[in-house]
């Protein structure tokens, strides 16, 4: 579990064990007063498209709903 610390300055403080480098970007869930950040790998778009692509009318849908 990754829990963080937030300062009156809205400024996060991450766990030592959480290992990120400068620019990473991180996903976030959030359930109540419960925090845990996890990295997340970024890809590029035309990657993204082509992934799509192969995946099937009905998980493409899937996706489209979960990203409104």
């Amino acid at each position: 579990m990754n829990l963080v610390t937030v300062d009156s300055k809205r400024r996060v403080t991450l766990p030592k064990e959480l290992e990120v480098k400068p620019g990473q970007v991180l996903g976030v869930t959030v359930q109540g007063d419960h925090v845990e950040f996890f990295p997340v790998q970024v890809i590029p778009m035309d990657e993204f498209r082509k992934v799509m692509a192969s995946v099937s009318e009905e998980h493409r849908a899937a996706f489209e709903r979960l990203a409104k």
